[in-house]
């Protein structure tokens, strides 16, 4: 469907119209087009309408109209140039209505079609927690006999969503707009009684009438919106979170996707604009392409392949009722659910027998290091970047949305994973990225300070700042299992996290619309807990040099050395560059070149070479 607006002045262009028809085998365009023609204004011509009309019997199209004038003018007889299109459209009935104040009719079209549009109302659902505890605490065993790991989760995840479904009422609102009193849906009536008098007899008292209404309407409307926020003002609350939800509410942004081009071509519909992102993200989860050394692949691949061909592990230090309680304690409250619907806090009421339970789930699979497949899928929602043109599918940034219970095992693995790490220091001080005590802010201030010094010991700063390309989406996995390997990570976690990554798929949604289910084939899932410290360890041996000062945080990185000669200073930075540039070809990462900035400052003044 278009909605279309023609200038009172100049010709329409048949072109754009069948251009317009050219996208769509069934197609509906409608609008003021400021074209009469006897076929739909009887008595009436001019040059567009004679244009359309023929455009319409050549085109084999449809022309709909209503019966009545769509447009009144004191100056002029009464006409119908609002008026539709239809290509390919079963159409029954088009009649105008006497309900706005401007000088068009509203106009509706009626159609047959077999889409059925869910009705426009406001779900109200109240959970039952109490009740809810009490079905758990009945029904669910606290020492379940686990065979089958990913049967186990789905049963368990099965019970909650029972659970949840049976504790909770659900009452509709039909109301979705703001309650006019009944004295201005009185004066509302009036005004339209004396506009369609108006229109039909043009009685200038009428239209005095009318436009005396309008007046006090806007007037009466005005004051009872002013005294409705008053009144929610005064009824705000810091502490039950009442002013935090109003703030909320009014600040959200509604994204609307426009028809998109995606890598198949032109999207639509909900599920093919869910189809043009999802193939997008298939694109992107999958490894550099480039650069890449064959001989790093082969050293990788080849260690890899052994130490899983001869695995063996010790059993893990397991996990408690206390520490998954402990972690479900911490979650918010109002986290969207992931595939499996469960939100954070029916977590928070699970009685102990389900905290057993699910304690007991997690011990198994960290004994027999699996992440269980359930855990894997992640419905995805598009975000769009800002200062992008959004009619093309890569300018979407992906949130992935998480089973809970997922979030709860990969929290118990990062404890692990964290205390590995400061048994070997193995994340380099100049990391600061999603670690403890450590912010962006104490980068900035670190390189702000190095070249500061700079200027005040007379020196030249050469600086390169870059930024890797889709750092988290193309991380080379079996890269990562070797340098765990190489770090002397336990057994279990090595494999555990080699199955967290592996075979990880994904569904993308668009309003109530899932995509088919897309693959990853690289990369770490967003928004998982796990991600930002895996690309830590992945990036642990950032090469140094020692006149080199780098200053990391995640992907983003900078490099810093100072001289006394410009010359040797730049010198300096090119040898780091090259040992960089192995070490980005060796683990397969790429540079963002846009945003890749040098910098070169010294005597006092700064200067970026062009």
């Amino acid at each position: 469907m278009a909605c279309i607006y023609r200038h009172p002045h100049g010709s329409i262009n048949v072109t754009e119209l069948d251009a317009i028809l050219t996208h769509n085998n069934r197609t509906f365009l409608f609008g003021d087009f400021n074209a009469k023609h006897s076929s739909w204004n009887p008595g009436r011509s001019n040059a567009n309408g004679n244009i359309l009309s023929n455009w319409a019997v050549a085109s084999a199209i449809d022309i709909i109209a209503p019966d009545t004038p769509t447009h009144f003018n004191h100056n002029a007889p009464s006409t119908i140039i609002d008026i539709g299109f239809a290509a390919n459209f079963s159409h029954s009935n088009v009649f105008t209505v006497n309900e706005l104040s401007s000088d068009h009719n509203p106009v509706i079209f009626d159609f047959v079609t077999n889409c059925q549009l869910p009705p426009i109302l406001q779900t109200l659902k109240t959970t039952n927690w109490i009740k809810f505890q009490e079905i758990l605490h009945y029904n669910m065993p606290g020492n379940p006999t686990i065979d089958n790991l990913d049967q186990a989760v789905q049963n368990f995840s099965n019970m909650i969503s029972d659970a949840i479904n049976t504790s909770t009422s659900t009452r509709i609102s039909k109301t979705s707009h703001l309650r006019l009193p009944i004295n201005i849906r009185e004066h509302l009536k009036t005004k339209n009684r004396f506009r369609k008098l108006w229109n039909n007899t043009r009685y200038p008292l009428y239209k005095r009438e009318v436009n005396a209404l309008v007046r006090q309407i806007r007037i009466e409307i005005n004051e009872h919106k002013n005294r409705t926020w008053k009144n929610l003002l005064s009824s705000l609350n810091v502490e039950d979170n009442s002013l935090y939800n109003l703030h909320e509410r009014i600040t959200k942004k509604y994204t609307v996707i426009p028809p998109l081009h995606g890598p198949s071509g032109m999207a639509f519909s909900d599920f093919e604009k869910a189809e043009a992102f999802k193939d997008t993200l298939e694109v992107t989860f999958q490894e550099n392409a480039e650069p890449y050394s064959d001989d790093k692949i082969e050293e990788v691949e080849s260690l890899v392949n052994h130490y899983f061909d001869n695995f063996n592990t010790l059993t893990p230090p397991l996990t408690s009722p206390l520490e998954v309680r402990g972690i479900i304690k911490k979650l918010p409250n109002r986290k969207s659910p992931g595939p499996d619907q469960i939100p954070n806090i029916a977590l928070k009421y699970l009685p102990i027998n389900a905290i057993t339970h699910l304690t007991k789930i997690y011990n198994r699979c960290l004994i027999n290091c699996h992440f269980p497949t359930q855990w894997k899928i992640a419905n995805v929602v598009m975000l769009p970047k800002p200062n992008q043109d959004h009619k093309f599918s890569q300018n979407y940034r992906p949130i992935s949305l998480l089973n809970t219970t997922a979030k709860i095992f990969e929290r118990i693995i990062l404890n692990r994973i964290k205390t590995h790490c400061k048994a070997i220091d193995c994340i380099p001080p100049e990391q600061c990225g999603f670690r403890e005590g450590h912010s962006t802010l104490h980068q900035l201030i670190r390189a702000t300070n190095i070249i500061n010094e700079g200027f005040a010991s007379k020196l030249y700063t050469v600086g390169v700042f870059l930024d890797v390309k889709r750092a988290f989406d193309k991380m080379w996995h079996d890269g990562l299992t070797y340098k765990m390997i190489k770090l002397k990570f336990p057994a279990y976690l090595i494999k555990i996290i080699h199955n967290y990554l592996h075979n990880r798929t994904f569904r993308v949604r668009v309003n109530n619309t899932f995509s088919e289910t897309g693959f990853c084939q690289s990369g770490t899932p967003q928004g998982s807990v796990l991600s930002p410290y895996l690309y830590n360890i992945f990036t642990y041996d950032f090469p140094d040099h020692h006149t080199v000062s780098t200053c990391l945080f995640a992907d983003d990185s900078a490099a810093l050395t100072q001289g006394v000669n410009l010359k040797y200073t730049i010198k300096t930075m090119q040898q780091f560059l090259v040992k960089l540039e192995k070490w980005l070809t060796d683990w397969r990462i790429a540079i963002n070149v846009e945003k890749h900035k040098p910098l070169f400052s010294g005597n006092g003044a700064s200067l970026t070479p062009n």
